[in-house]
């Protein structure tokens, strides 16, 4: 059902199902599916500083100006701001972290390239 391996009670009982559009740095103006991979599956090996539910899931935002301040930073200047729409089918989130900011469980099978909105 899901697009990873998932611990346990996870997603939380708090997550629910998506129906806006969202916003997520990527590596560039086009998009690949590993710019929508959780960052335990991008590196299976690094400690995260929070629990394993969340280090599994996908990190977006609901407005794009929560990216704008991240775009500052050198290690994420060459980076895109993507627009994408989630829908039910997408799997859940969950609102958490800095402001606007939400995990997104993705599900197995959903069309994530297709999903790409015009870039904000």
């Amino acid at each position: 059902m899901w697009f990873e391996q998932l611990p346990t009670m996870c997603p939380p009982a708090t997550a629910v199902p998506p129906a806006a559009v969202f916003y997520r740095l990527t590596e560039s103006e086009h998009p690949t599916c590993e710019d929508f991979w959780s960052h335990r599956k991008l590196n299976p090996d690094t400690k995260y500083n929070t629990d394993e539910c969340h280090a599994r899931a996908v990190s977006v935002f609901n407005i794009s100006n929560g990216l704008t301040k991240l775009l500052k930073m050198e290690r994420h200047r060459h980076k895109a701001i993507t627009a994408i729409k989630l829908d039910k089918s997408a799997g859940l989130v969950e609102r958490n972290g800095a402001p606007n900011h939400y995990s997104w469980w993705r599900s197995e099978n959903f069309p994530v390239l297709q999903s790409i909105e015009l870039t904000p």
